[in-house]
């Protein structure tokens, strides 16, 4: 924990919870929610979500700081194309 939080490394892996947080603060978000990959429009939404799933599978309660923070560090990038990249929080209009 120590030699993550004397570097950028620490920061970043805050802001990759913390941005997502902040747009679905306040909202109510079922938690059964279901992603459907079909719906994907950019592959920075595949490679998110690719991420994702690959850290979900080291993430889970109990876990040491030192292997959150590791895992974590595999969003950045993803997180960072996804937000460059893809408009959020838009409303698509199905016809």
């Amino acid at each position: 924990m120590e030699v993550f939080s004397k570097g950028d490394l620490f920061q970043k892996v805050i802001e990759v919870y913390s941005r997502p947080t902040r747009i679905i603060r306040g909202k109510d978000i079922d938690a059964d929610l279901e992603v459907t990959e079909t719906a994907f429009e950019h592959n920075e939404e595949q490679a998110l979500w690719n991420t994702y799933l690959a850290v979900a599978t080291e993430v889970h309660t109990g876990v040491d700081i030192n292997t959150f923070l590791k895992a974590s560090l595999q969003l950045i990038q993803p997180l960072e194309d996804f937000f460059e990249s893809v408009y959020v929080m838009t409303v698509k209009i199905s016809s």
